[in-house]
């Protein structure tokens, strides 16, 4: 408990560090965590399984190092032109371009390698390097140094919210067969904390960033419940994986947390839904 306590506040430390930096400093760090998530997500995937026979088998073989290829051209194009990747049609042209690539190994390899290891490659892109540049993307828009820390409080707040109410609180298993420890009433306790959180917040910087404190009510009340149930549901998808692949971790990288899929599952689902909504609210461009 001792060493995650102390690995969670330098863990902190250094995301509040790198979110007041941003820019190119930012960047370059959620390149990294992408790069080192789809090592993790590639090897957890190629491990060797037990099957009901009692043979262990490799269920899949993702193209790791494509795919961590294709994670580095989606940051250069957001490097160059990174409006045109957000406005404009460069995530189009990305996003068909790796479907095609993703269908071309598969003809190349094929029988050796099947339609699934293409299928997972193309979708680990999307979910890490893509789901991570959230953070970047919103930290460069309009006054997102002050609207990055939306997603911080609704998946790490909500995570230390749900957990302390769940471990005071918790009865009932909220998905017993993913995550044994989770409860209703810990989710129950997140979601309003998260809620309480993003309210809290929203009302202090609205005069900064010129939003009408009714708007921002609205908006932060959305982020921190919206949010939260983002963080829950990022949180038992990574579960899902490492109960199908039948790991503990996806790494023992951060001491007392595992890897970087096991710190920042939550963060993942969480940087979009931020943007989106606060997209819809036209408070950023």
């Amino acid at each position: 408990m001792k060493t995650r306590i102390i690995s969670g506040v330098v863990l902190i430390i250094l995301m509040a560090a790198l979110l007041f930096l941003g820019g190119n400093v930012l960047l370059a760090a959620m390149l990294l965590l992408s790069i080192g998530g789809l090592f993790e997500l590639g090897a957890a995937l190629t491990k060797a399984v037990p099957q009901p026979d009692g043979i262990k088998t490799v269920m899949y073989r993702p193209y790791t190092y494509t795919s961590m290829i294709c994670a580095a051209v989606w940051y250069v194009l957001l490097f160059f032109v990174r409006d045109g990747v957000w406005n404009g049609h460069w995530s189009l042209y990305y996003f068909t371009a790796l479907v095609m690539v993703m269908m071309v190994l598969g003809i190349v390899y094929y029988p050796k390698r099947r339609f699934a290891d293409a299928a997972i490659s193309g979708f680990s892109v999307l979910y890490i390097p893509v789901l991570f540049s959230f953070v970047y993307i919103l930290r460069e828009s309009t006054n997102g140094q002050f609207y990055v820390w939306y997603i911080v409080a609704a998946a790490w707040g909500s995570d230390t919210l749900a957990y302390f109410t769940g471990m005071i609180f918790g009865r009932h298993k909220l998905c017993p067969r993913l995550s044994p420890k989770k409860t209703i009433e810990g989710a129950v306790g997140g979601v309003l904390g998260s809620a309480v959180l993003c309210t809290i917040y929203g009302l202090i910087i609205a005069a900064t960033v010129e939003v009408e404190s009714g708007i921002m009510l609205k908006l932060s009340l959305l982020i921190g419940v919206l949010g939260s149930l983002a963080s829950i549901g990022g949180d038992l998808f990574a579960s899902s994986i490492k109960r199908t692949m039948r790991i503990k971790d996806y790494s023992n990288l951060i001491p007392g947390h595992g890897g970087i899929l096991d710190r920042f599952d939550s963060m993942l689902f969480v940087a979009p839904v931020v943007v989106i909504i606060l997209d819809l609210f036209k408070v950023i461009a």
